[in-house]
């Protein structure tokens, strides 16, 4: 591939392409490279001088039937419009019996208007929309030459065009065009080349796009293997797979980090300590502490439902020590929060909504102030160790653990609480919250018909698997670890990228400027 885009006749090109072909948009700055070298005439037309389009070219500007003129059963003229515009040739679904602007095979059609602005087809016989203009060449312009020798203006202008909403090409524009007119054997001649090398782009796009599926389904193999391993020589043979061919898991952080946090949840991510205290004592403890808050004041009532926990059947196996629990069992409280509307001028007792959190973080000196009486605000006012879930709509199930205490702020009723108990670590109940353990239960608590909802009972009967809290605190270690290793690799491949991407856009440059 890099031997035959060296017809490019650029040094630069060849010796860098390796590392070129791997951004992201390499191919499409390749494409419009060699529509820029054909219309600096790289490709042949020596000596070809420069004219402008309009002396080269007749414009006939699109107009729309009346809409009962048209229809899509194929009666009258085909119908052209923006949308319509395909790969190369307009796409037929439309047409009218009542055409007032026509193109014809040979022209070259240009969207003039909208979204598609710039974007450019060959003509067929046809009715023509007002989006769509057909530019007509003369006898001594080739239909395919004009064609790409367009492609560099058009790319240009969708980038920096005129008019308010969207771009806009007029006459003017049009006229305005300069090209180089050599004759039409050479003109052939030069559209060959391009089309060969545009070939090349498109055989190397589809052997990325073929290498990028490959190290997808390579590492998603891996990743399922190692959260799905029997034994321990098994896992270890696959978990030092993955560390092994990190590089293949760049383009695959998201699935890392769910495997991760699933291996956590499972209990394979540390190794069991025998002189661990049993989760089964600890859930003991955590009962008691449930009866010791209740008796204190805490029953939740005043509307605040309290649930009862679910009792979770131990059949799954569980790695030794732990037990299966549900999050009721390890939870304090787990309630709806305060019904107020959003009050910007006070700020005296905040509001906490959904649309407050963002990527696990609040910007508290933007969250809004509300009406609320202040005997309400103990029952909701919110605390460090407090855990939040959305419970309906796009984000239900989105969580947010509150690590430090906040300034005076309740939370709206679109969220519902979880206090966890203050005997295990809430860290490691934050990372079962966001482990492919919970988001499966919690979409199968949530399915429906309309918009998806999850309440609090349903919450309450999610089952973990609970293990000793030295053992918790061992694990969200290890997650932290691992966490701060995916954001070094993807780092890496941000670095990698945007170095690439410089460098491309630099050969270019050299290569056209040349």
């Amino acid at each position: 591939m890099v031997s035959q885009l060296s017809t490019l006749n650029s040094q630069l090109l060849q010796q860098h392409f390796d590392t070129l072909a791997e951004t992201p948009d390499a191919v499409a700055k390749l494409r419009h490279l060699v529509v820029e070298l054909a219309a600096h005439g790289v490709f042949g037309g020596a000596g070809a001088k420069s004219v402008l389009l309009g002396t080269e070219a007749q414009f006939v500007m699109g107009q729309a039937p009346p809409g009962m003129e048209c229809n899509e059963s194929g009666d009258g003229t085909i119908f052209v419009k923006a949308g319509e515009f395909g790969a190369l040739y307009p796409e037929i679904c439309c047409w009218t019996t009542k055409p007032l602007r026509l193109s014809k095979k040979g022209d070259v059609l240009i969207c003039v208007v909208g979204a598609t602005v710039g974007k450019l087809n060959l003509a067929i016989d046809s009715a023509i929309g007002r989006s769509v203009a057909a530019i007509r060449p003369s006898e001594r312009l080739d239909t395919r030459y004009l064609y790409y020798s367009l492609m560099p203006f058009t790319l240009r202008l969708r980038g920096a065009s005129r008019g308010s909403a969207y771009g806009v090409i007029g006459k003017d524009e049009l006229n305005a065009v300069k090209l180089l007119l050599p004759t039409v054997a050479e003109q052939r001649r030069i559209v060959a080349k391009v089309e060969e090398l545009l070939a090349l782009c498109d055989e190397l796009e589809a052997a990325q796009t073929a290498a990028r599926e490959h190290r997808t389904r390579l590492v998603r193999s891996a990743l399922d293997h190692l959260t799905t391993a029997q034994t321990e020589p098994e896992f270890r043979q696959h978990a030092a797979f993955v560390l092994q061919h990190s590089d293949l898991v760049l383009d695959s952080a998201d699935d890392l980090r769910q495997g991760i946090l699933s291996l956590a949840a499972e209990g394979r991510l540390v190794e069991q300590n025998s002189k661990d205290e049993p989760a089964s004592k600890l859930l003991v403890d955590i009962a008691a502490e449930k009866r010791r808050f209740l008796n204190e004041g805490n029953s939740g009532r005043s509307k605040i439902q309290q649930y009862d926990p679910v009792e979770i059947s131990d059949s799954n196996h569980a790695p030794k020590g732990w037990v299966w629990t549900s999050l009721g069992h390890v939870s304090l409280r787990i309630h709806y929060g305060y019904t107020a509307s959003a009050d910007h001028a006070s700020r005296d007792v905040r509001l906490l909504r959904i649309t407050d959190i963002q990527d696990n973080r609040v910007d508290w000196d933007s969250v809004p102030g509300c009406a609320i009486d202040e005997a309400d605000v103990p029952k909701h006012r919110l605390a460090a160790g407090d855990i939040l879930i959305a419970r309906t709509g796009g984000t239900i199930g989105k969580t947010f653990l509150v690590e430090s205490d906040p300034p005076k702020a309740v939370f709206a009723s679109y969220l519902i609480r979880v206090i966890p108990s203050k005997l295990i670590s809430v860290r490691f109940l934050k990372l079962f919250l966001e482990s492919p353990h919970y988001w499966k239960q919690l979409r199968a608590k949530s399915a429906g018909t309309g918009q998806p909802n999850v309440n609090g009972e349903a919450l309450s009967g999610l089952a973990l698997a609970l293990p000793p809290l030295a053992e918790q605190q061992r694990i969200v270690a290890k997650v932290d670890e691992l966490m701060r290793w995916c954001d070094a690799l993807e780092a890496r491949l941000t670095a990698a990228q945007t170095t690439a991407a410089h460098l491309l856009d630099a050969t270019l440059h050299q290569i056209l400027t040349a």
